[in-house]
């Protein structure tokens, strides 16, 4: 416990990106939006992640996790199938949602799901 507490001033040297487009927006070639989606028995949609891909003209790559969802499954019993149905289409709402969000222009979305 003591060495937790002597590590405590390190703290201060985390830095956590907060900006999704990087700062020479203006020199982007490339701008994707990726999306996946799983689906269990006992929660659909979770783990909805979208990420934002941009490639600048000089070939450096930045991906951001832009926004994520999750939802229970209903109460009711539903077959795996159809619950997979229901996260592919939460994904797709959410990317959607994500690009009217974000007022630029993207080259191309992709969605994943098993």
């Amino acid at each position: 416990m003591d060495s937790d507490q002597e590590s405590l001033h390190m703290l201060s040297n985390i830095q956590v990106q907060r900006t999704i487009i990087p700062k020479q927006k203006g020199v982007l070639k490339l701008e994707k939006i990726h999306g996946f989606a799983d689906a269990t028995e006992s929660a659909y949609g979770t783990y909805i992640r979208v990420y934002l891909k941009c490639i600048d003209h000089d070939g450096i790559i930045t991906v951001s996790l832009v926004t994520l969802k999750s939802r229970g499954a209903p109460i009711k019993k539903i077959l795996l199938p159809r619950l997979e149905l229901c996260g592919a289409l939460l994904l797709y709402e959410l990317c959607k949602s994500t690009v009217n969000a974000l007022q630029f222009q993207v080259d191309s979305i992709s969605c994943y799901t098993d």
